[in-house]
C-alpha cells in the first residue's frame, strides 16, 4: 500500500479517500443504527462499531498530533458523550477478556467535563438485572476515553474512587484490555 500510494500525488490519495469516506457514510446513512453488523468477528449494533471506530480515530489522531508537536481541540461534547457510554458499556468487556469476571457486581461511573455523565454499569456480560454499585469511580471525561484507547497508566490514573477500592482498581486496571498498539 504504501509503494502504491508513494507513486500518486497526495492529491490523488487525498481524493480517493474522501470518496471512500463519502461512499462510506452514504452506506451507514441508510442503515439501522440498531442493526447487527460483524466486524472483526464481534457482533455489534452498527452503531457501536462507528463509536468504536471514531475511538480509535480520536486516540490514533491525537497519537499523530502530539508526535508532530502539534495540538489538536477535541471533539465537540456532542460526539464525546456516545463515545464515553460506549467506553462505559465495554467495561464488563474488559475485564472479562482480563480474566475477570464483574458477574453480579456493577459500579457508578461518573465522568465530568464537556460531554460528560453518570452511568449504572453493571460488570457482568450476562447481566440483565442492575446490580447495587459496590464501587464509585469519578474522572474526567477525556481521560477515561483515552484509558479506554490504551493511553494511561491504569495503576496512576487520576480518579476518585469510593466503596470496593479493590474493585474501582479491577475496573481500571482492566479497562485498557480492547485496545491495541
Amino acid at each position: 500500500m504504501q509503494a502504491y500510494e508513494r507513486a500518486r500525488s497526495p492529491e490523488q490519495t487525498r481524493r480517493d479517500w474522501r470518496a471512500q469516506a463519502d461512499a462510506l457514510c452514504r452506506h451507514l446513512a441508510g442503515l439501522d443504527p440498531a442493526s447487527q453488523a460483524r466486524l472483526d468477528g464481534v457482533e455489534s449494533p452498527v452503531r457501536d462499531h462507528i463509536l468504536a471506530r471514531c475511538l480509535e480515530t480520536w486516540i490514533h489522531t491525537d497519537d499523530a498530533a502530539r508526535t508532530a508537536g502539534v495540538r489538536l481541540p477535541h471533539p465537540i461534547p456532542e460526539h464525546i458523550h456516545p463515545t464515553a457510554d460506549l467506553c462505559a458499556r465495554l467495561l464488563p468487556w474488559t475485564m472479562l477478556l482480563s480474566g475477570l469476571d464483574g458477574g453480579g457486581r456493577a459500579i457508578t461511573l461518573t465522568l465530568t467535563g464537556p460531554g460528560g455523565g453518570e452511568w449504572h454499569v453493571p460488570l457482568g456480560v450476562e447481566d440483565t438485572a442492575p446490580a447495587e454499585p459496590q464501587a464509585h469511580i469519578t474522572a474526567d471525561v477525556v481521560d477515561f476515553c483515552f484509558l479506554l484507547g490504551g493511553r494511561g497508566d491504569p495503576a496512576s490514573f487520576p480518579a476518585e474512587l469510593e466503596g470496593d477500592l479493590s474493585l474501582a482498581r479491577d475496573v481500571l486496571s482492566t479497562s485498557p484490555a480492547l485496545s491495541g498498539p
